[in-house]
């Protein structure tokens, strides 16, 4: 059987709505966004400069960094660009973004390590920014701390606080500067506590100063995260006076899926193109694809949308066809106008025709495929 919509599937076609009614009751919480986002810079500015004889890792490179919870989910997500002509870029992604999950559907981003592993959350990240991703770098519970053999200084944006089984909360770490063991550095990163998911990405941003501190005093730490080879020396470089940002997600809070983050299309781009140039997938905006699967398999639209996505196009929906019993793969242009962008995806997927509708095109779509028994999801 083919999966169905998630739940949470409704949520993100409404989103804009939410945001709206919710604006009024959420002000501080884009304040305080915003606000962290400038504090963020300025500490950025404040680091020391690159060490001498750092290696070169030629025009660009780009490492994405998963921590996963003791839960399976992805409890921090970072992505971090090396670029010739510029300055590192550590790039923060709220691990609460709702986004489409290529053939899962719309969750969090943070469910991409229960459904697969680091692969799914790599493809969902480059959808959703537009952003090329090199490597990855997993890292389970127990991985920093075991790295961080000595405590290191860290100034805690706010205190973590936890609820006991008596309905009491108290503080297990407080705000402030002091020094933290690795296991309290990775506490940082994983516990969200009884605080907002703002607070909760401060304090993750502050154990990655810390951590990104330790390796510029001691770069083995690097080797220690990410053995030997050129993820360690992205990491290293990663170290070396970077500019920290925050990728430009709107705080959102629905009855039904709860709090969580957005990022808009145009949003995204924008991000790119202004902190990560090097990575940009695609020139132009992207065409935006739904994906349905046509022939009942699991994970049928999967592989088809990791190879579109590499190949520029941002993949906004994915669902089941009418039905299960297309033989051949059809691709459909809404409208005369993405004739072309059609046609790349038939070159890409190895199919002979497309189809243009020219009496209704959508206007949520630029391309629509129904994926057939000619395309090998990979299952069993």
């Amino acid at each position: 059987m083919a999966r169905n919509r998630s739940p949470l599937a409704s949520v993100l076609w409404t989103m804009l709505f939410l945001v709206a009614l919710v604006g009024a009751a959420f002000p501080w919480l884009v304040d305080r966004w915003d606000e962290w986002a400038t504090t963020l810079q300025d500490e950025a500015a404040t680091v020391a400069p690159v060490v001498p004889g750092a290696v070169s890792l030629g025009d660009s490179a780009s490492l994405l960094i998963v921590v996963q919870n003791v839960d399976g989910s992805a409890a921090s997500i970072v992505l971090g660009s090396v670029a010739e002509d510029g300055k590192p870029v550590f790039a923060i992604i709220p691990n609460s973004i709702f986004t489409l999950l290529p053939g899962f559907g719309e969750f969090r981003i943070s469910e991409t390590m229960r459904f697969e592993d680091e692969q799914l959350a790599r493809v969902t990240i480059e959808n959703l920014l537009g952003a090329r991703i090199d490597s990855i770098l997993a890292l389970g519970p127990g991985d920093i701390a075991a790295a961080l053999a000595s405590p290191i200084e860290v100034d805690v944006s706010s205190a973590l606080t936890v609820r006991d089984e008596s309905g009491a909360t108290r503080v297990v770490l407080d705000a402030g500067g002091q020094l933290f063991d690795g296991s309290q550095i990775e506490m940082l990163l994983l516990e969200r506590g009884e605080s907002d998911l703002l607070s909760w990405t401060q304090r993750q941003s502050s154990a990655w100063e810390a951590i990104l501190g330790e390796i510029r005093r001691r770069p083995g730490v690097a080797g220690l995260l990410a053995g030997v080879g050129v993820k360690a020396d992205v990491l290293g470089a990663l170290a070396q006076n970077p500019r920290v940002v925050l990728v430009p997600a709107v705080p959102v809070a629905t009855g039904s899926a709860g709090e969580g983050f957005v990022l808009s299309g145009a949003d995204a781009e924008a991000f790119v193109t202004s902190r990560v140039p090097s990575l940009k997938l695609f020139d132009e905006p992207r065409p935006r694809v739904e994906l349905l699967n046509g022939n009942g398999r699991i994970q049928a639209t999967r592989s088809v949308a990791e190879a579109l996505i590499r190949n520029g196009f941002r993949i906004v929906r994915t669902d089941n066809a009418d039905n299960f019993d297309f033989e051949k793969t059809l691709v459909v242009a809404q409208g005369r106008s993405q004739q072309r962008s059609a046609e790349e995806i038939a070159r890409i997927l190895a199919v002979s025709e497309v189809l243009l509708e020219l009496d209704t095109p959508s206007g949520v779509v630029d391309i629509s495929i129904i994926v057939g028994q000619d395309i090998d999801s990979g299952e069993g």
